[in-house]
C-alpha cells in the first residue's frame, strides 16, 4: 500500500479544499451545519475529499475554532488538516492568558472595523457561543448538573470560550450574551433538537443584538 498522504496546513487546506458551488445546483439543500437552505447569503461549498456541502460561513467557523476537534470534518470527524504542536498547546490555555494581537479578520471576511465587530463578526461569535454552549450543557448532563440554572459567573465563562482571541466584551455588552447563552442552553434541552440545528433565522437575530450592543474589539493584555 502506498503511505498516506501528510495532512495539509488549515491554510492550504481551506484554500484548496472548499469548492464553491453555484447556488442554483443546491437549490432547496440545507447548510449541515445550521440546517438552513443555500442563497446568495448563503453560498454552499463543497468540502473536498468528503463531499459533503456546508454553508461557507457556517464550515469556515468551525475550521477556524480552535477547539481539539476543529482540524475535523463536522458529519464524520475525518481528519482534515494538521494543526501545529506550538497551536494545539495554546488550545490547552485560557483565552486570556494567551500573548496576542487583534485579527480582524477570519476565514478571509472581515470581522472587525474601527474596533467594533462587523456583521460577520457577530455571526461568528454566535456560532461559536452555539458550540460552547453544546458542550457545556453535554458536560453538565454528564455530571447531573442542571444546566439552564447556573449561576451567571459560569455562564460568562462559557461565553468567554466562544470570544474570539484577542477580543474582550465592555460591561455593557455582557447582558446581551448572557440572555443568549441562556436562550440557547434551553434550546439544547429540547430533546428532538441537536448540536448543530441552529437555524439561520436565530443566528441573524442573535447577531442582530450583538450588532445593535455595539462589541468593541479591544486589544487583550498579556497577565502577569
Amino acid at each position: 500500500m502506498p503511505p498516506d498522504r501528510p495532512l495539509p496546513s488549515r491554510k492550504d487546506f481551506t484554500s484548496k479544499s472548499l469548492v464553491r458551488l453555484p447556488i442554483s445546483s443546491s437549490l432547496g439543500s440545507v447548510c449541515s451545519i445550521c440546517q438552513e437552505v443555500f442563497n446568495e447569503d448563503h453560498e454552499p461549498v463543497c468540502l473536498k475529499p468528503r463531499g459533503h456541502v456546508f454553508g461557507r460561513e457556517c464550515i469556515l467557523v468551525w475550521l477556524d475554532s480552535g477547539r481539539p476537534n476543529a482540524n475535523t470534518c463536522p458529519m464524520d470527524r475525518t481528519e482534515l488538516f494538521r494543526i501545529p504542536a506550538s497551536e494545539a498547546a495554546l488550545t490547552t490555555r485560557p483565552r486570556r492568558n494567551a500573548q496576542t494581537s487583534i485579527t480582524p479578520t477570519q476565514g478571509g471576511e472581515i470581522t472587525g472595523v474601527n474596533g467594533t465587530l462587523t456583521n460577520a463578526g457577530c455571526r461568528r461569535v454566535v456560532l461559536e457561543l452555539w458550540y460552547e454552549t453544546w458542550g457545556f450543557f453535554r458536560d453538565a448532563e454528564m455530571r447531573e448538573v442542571d444546566a439552564l440554572s447556573v449561576d451567571e459567573g459560569v455562564l460568562r465563562g462559557v461565553i468567554d470560550g466562544a470570544i474570539p482571541r484577542g477580543m474582550e466584551v465592555p460591561q455593557r455588552a455582557w447582558g446581551v450574551l448572557v440572555s443568549i447563552g441562556r436562550q440557547m442552553l434551553a434550546m439544547h434541552s429540547e430533546a428532538e433538537r441537536g448540536s448543530d440545528a441552529l437555524l439561520r433565522s436565530e443566528l441573524l437575530a442573535w447577531a442582530g443584538e450583538l450588532g445593535r450592543a455595539g462589541i468593541e474589539i479591544l486589544e487583550s493584555r498579556q497577565r502577569t
